[in-house]
């Protein structure tokens, strides 16, 4: 909440005085006696009489409601008037008051999401309010789906077109991949931002294409900061240019671009993504140096390289790379969705000395204090049983994908980016996400800690891993559960079947 230091009161004029004597000019003032100094005043008479029946509680419950409502009616005739930070103040205060005004939250709510304030800091504390309220306040259960609304997206940005042919991507390889570009529009993401007003972030994603090669990318760069919106970007790099560095710097909107590298040396790089490393060296500098001259924070600069059996000697010099271009993360990721056995992408714990270039990677890291993130494979036997976990690692209790979304290039929404198809949530060009029933049903069933049955195939999710580091499964949702929403009942009708996956 904003806080604001209300004016001063201006100081009381002088009052006239006689010329014979120093009383005030005027009518003349009744005794002291008769004002009764020695009685209170109550302008409520439902108080009063609570008061007089000793029911000091009851009373005490109905001023403090009238404060609060009476706040609450100040704040938005403040807000109407222009003044939102003092009527954000006083909503805050007329929601401490009474807890259990209904109307002092509802407009407290209404305020913030018309301001697109309703993120960040203020979605936290909203949600930890009715949590702590919601077995006391029963009218709670009619804003619920606040709390299921989304803190980030994951846009499936830009698709069917890439500047590189990657070794171990599936998207390029596929058989019925397009090779030609789709995208996003300006007009459209500026729709899906205005339909997820909650969001503080949206990552821009794409499974077999890279994001800078959107024709509009500098013009969706400024709608998110227009929108108060922080993008995270995973690219190659190669079509970065050095006008998109300076918008990036200046807008301040990005708050993280990872490049996609997978080797220290020219001729790893050309193996495995065959292109120049020194060109795009030249570019995350290029980016680097003006990140410096700008004197922003953003973006972070994060570098990540494929585990492969024939990679992962390199990793310890792909620290030391990283740590030179200024990274302050290095991402290793699994190889996931390869099945050519015979072929050369093979999972790295099948190189025998693996764990000694993890374990030389892990030194090298902290000596240069950069966060290196390591795949739940490598983890497995880079931690003893027993050790501490490893830094940043939480304990679950639902989907870590709870608080987002991904969403599809033609606006159907679906849990993670990983997991496809399994329920109908609905459409994000459809209106907004907090109006969407389908969205809140889904949401719903994954907030009781359930998931769905392809979830369970997932070995880069989070939340599967630790149930079964703990020797648990969580319960799957059942068909039942879906309802109208399962994957059958959308093929069940001409228009859904066209829109499935």
């Amino acid at each position: 909440m904003s806080c604001a230091r209300l004016p001063e009161a201006a100081p009381a004029p002088d009052v006239p005085a006689c010329r014979t004597c120093t009383r005030p000019s005027g009518p003349r003032e009744p005794r002291l006696a008769t004002l009764a100094f020695d009685q209170t005043h109550i302008v409520d008479p439902r108080i009063r009489e609570r008061l007089n029946a000793e029911r000091g509680d009851e009373a005490f419950d109905l001023a403090t409601r009238q404060i609060a409502e009476g706040l609450s009616d100040l704040a938005v005739v403040e807000a109407a008037c222009g003044r939102l930070e003092p009527a954000l103040d006083k909503l805050q205060d007329a929601v401490k008051a009474c807890p259990d005004s209904q109307t002092a939250f509802h407009n407290l709510i209404a305020t913030l999401l018309q301001h697109r304030l309703f993120k960040s800091d203020n979605f936290d504390a909203i949600s930890r309010h009715m949590t702590h309220y919601w077995d006391t306040c029963e009218w709670l259960s009619q804003y619920r789906r606040l709390i299921n609304m989304p803190t980030f997206l994951n846009l499936e940005f830009v698709r069917g077109k890439c500047n590189l042919r990657c070794r171990m991507c599936t998207g390029i390889h596929a058989e019925d991949h397009p090779k030609q570009l789709s995208y996003v529009s300006v007009d459209e993401f500026r729709t899906i931002l205005a339909a997820a007003p909650t969001i503080t972030g949206v990552t821009l994603s794409s499974g077999d294409s890279d994001p800078l090669l959107h024709p509009g990318f500098d013009r969706i760069v400024e709608a998110a900061r227009d929108a108060d919106v922080l993008l995270d970007l995973y690219t190659n790099g190669h079509a970065l240019s050095a006008r998109t560095c300076r918008k990036i710097v200046e807008t301040q909107a990005v708050s993280m671009i990872n490049f996609s590298i997978d080797a220290a040396t020219p001729e790893t790089y050309r193996k495995i993504r065959g292109a120049d490393l020194g060109r795009l060296i030249r570019k995350i500098e290029m980016l680097g140096a003006m990140k410096a001259e700008g004197g922003g924070a953003r973006p972070m600069i994060e570098v990540s390289l494929t585990a492969m059996a024939d990679t992962i000697q390199e990793l310890p010099g792909f620290v030391r790379l990283g740590a030179r271009l200024g990274a302050e993360r290095v991402f290793v990721g699994d190889l996931i969705g390869w099945l050519d056995d015979d072929g050369p992408n093979r999972v790295a714990t099948e190189h025998p000395q693996c764990f000694e270039f993890v374990a030389e990677a892990q030194r090298l890291a902290s000596e240069a204090d950069v966060d290196l993130v390591l795949p739940e494979r490598l983890l497995a036997d880079a931690h003893a049983p027993g050790d501490a976990p490893p830094a940043g690692s939480r304990r679950l209790t639902v989907c870590g994908w709870i608080s987002g979304v991904w969403v599809c290039q033609d606006g159907r929404l679906d849990p993670c980016c990983t997991v496809h198809g399994v329920a109908d949530m609905g459409n994000i060009h459809d209106g907004p996400i907090l109006e969407n029933d389908k969205y809140a049903r889904v949401k719903d069933l994954l907030r009781s800690g359930k998931v769905f049955e392809r979830c369970l195939e997932q070995r880069g999710c989070e939340y599967i891993q630790q149930r079964r580091a703990e020797g648990t499964t969580p319960d799957v949702i059942s068909r039942e559960e879906l309802g109208d929403l399962h994957p059958d009942a959308m093929a069940s009708t001409p228009e859904r079947a066209a829109a499935a996956p």
